[in-house]
């Protein structure tokens, strides 16, 4: 159970909440910031490792493999990041260009590689889930 509120604490404070309003993404440009978020995300698959319920050993391996959604997410992001310090000298900008509710001045200085990386960085991690649990269903 404490497993299952951590992702879903994960997947809500950070990915969709990216998803929802992309600028939010600058409170990980702090140093302090993104290794107090690394440090969650190493240590939600060591928490959900440590309660593994082995009666129901399906759902459990599904949300061990699903804790490691937080950290692609915050590796995905550092990459992307480094990528574009060393290419353009500047952090990464994540646009709101379709979204009508909120306006971000920087969204408008949004490169297309900066546009891959957004869609990648809110697709891979679900790719990946969507990956393991199908390999845990099938392959269990």
């Amino acid at each position: 159970m404490i497993s299952t509120i951590i992702f879903i604490i994960c997947f809500i404070c950070l990915w969709l909440f990216v998803a929802l309003y992309p600028p939010s993404h600058k409170i990980l440009r702090k140093r302090k910031t993104y290794n107090t978020f690394l440090i969650t995300s190493i240590l939600s698959p060591i928490i959900t490792l440590l309660s593994y319920d082995k009666n129901d050993e399906v759902y459990s391996k599904n949300i061990f493999w699903g804790s490691f959604f937080f950290i692609i997410f915050i590796l995905l992001y550092k990459y992307f990041d480094n990528y574009i310090i060393k290419k353009y000298e500047r952090n990464l900008i994540l646009a709101i260009k379709f979204n009508e509710f909120w306006h971000d001045d920087e969204s408008d200085k949004q490169t297309s590689i900066e546009l891959l990386f957004q869609i990648l960085l809110l697709g891979i991690p679900i790719f990946y889930i969507l990956l393991s649990n199908y390999l845990v269903m099938n392959l269990t």
